[in-house]
């Protein structure tokens, strides 16, 4: 019976994984210790995270939400996220459709 509830669950996230907004993902990467590294052309942005024991993941955020793909690479960009932040899905896709949340605000937002 579990088992039903999470196949739901991944296809829900699915769903909701086409309404996220690149720019949003690329600050959360930003703020949580991700470095861009490169872009490939207009369609996507490769993000690198590294720890301090030297651990490394690598992320390619799709950039164009019109590509056909765009679905799958945010579901393998969540799985990323969830084994480097050792976080649930679920936080992690609220926190993504929240960008305000984990914002840290800058100098010039307290002006």
């Amino acid at each position: 019976m579990q088992r039903n509830k999470s196949i739901k669950c991944v296809a829900y996230d699915k769903e909701l994984l086409k309404f996220l907004r690149p720019v949003d993902i690329s600050q959360y990467l930003r703020v949580n210790g991700w470095e861009h590294v490169e872009d490939i052309g207009n369609k996507g942005a490769v993000w690198k995270w590294r720890n301090e024991a030297g651990e490394e993941a690598e992320i390619l955020l799709p950039l164009d939400r019109s590509l056909s793909d765009f679905v799958n690479r945010m579901a393998e960009l969540l799985h990323t996220l969830e084994a480097v932040e050792q976080r649930p899905r679920q936080l992690i896709i609220n926190d993504l459709f929240a960008p305000n949340r984990y914002c840290q605000p800058t100098s010039s937002d307290i002006e």
